[in-house]
């Protein structure tokens, strides 16, 4: 994974509609498991979906992928969001070398999730 692949992403006009949308959304939530595990502050990032979120109580603004795989989990895309608006000017920690360790760690998940079981 070298790049970020979000498409339709939201539109910045609408975005405080799209978070209201969340919230309510959040709110009409009646599993324990999912109101356990989705916030109201996480703010959507993709438009029609549930998919990717970016976490507005964390200073670090993670952006990440919320998967399912027997109980709800984050796939960070990034942990920090400032690393992807600086990473063009940083050489020595670049977009690509951010993306490749957040999905190694996601694929180090999956496999000890798989021999846990």
């Amino acid at each position: 994974m070298s790049e970020i692949k979000i498409e339709n992403l939201i539109d910045s006009d609408i975005i405080n509609q799209q978070h209201e949308q969340w919230f309510n959304f959040y709110l009409k939530l009646n599993n324990s498991i999912e109101k356990q595990f989705f916030k109201p502050y996480w703010l959507l990032v993709k438009a029609n979906s549930y998919g990717f979120f970016i976490d507005l109580s964390d200073k670090n603004y993670p952006l990440f992928e919320v998967m399912f795989i027997d109980q709800w989990y984050k796939k960070y895309i990034v942990k920090n969001i400032f690393q992807l608006l600086i990473s063009p000017d940083n050489e020595k920690e670049n977009i690509t070398s951010i993306l490749d360790r957040n999905n190694q760690e996601w694929w180090n998940l999956i496999f000890t999730l798989s021999h846990t079981n």
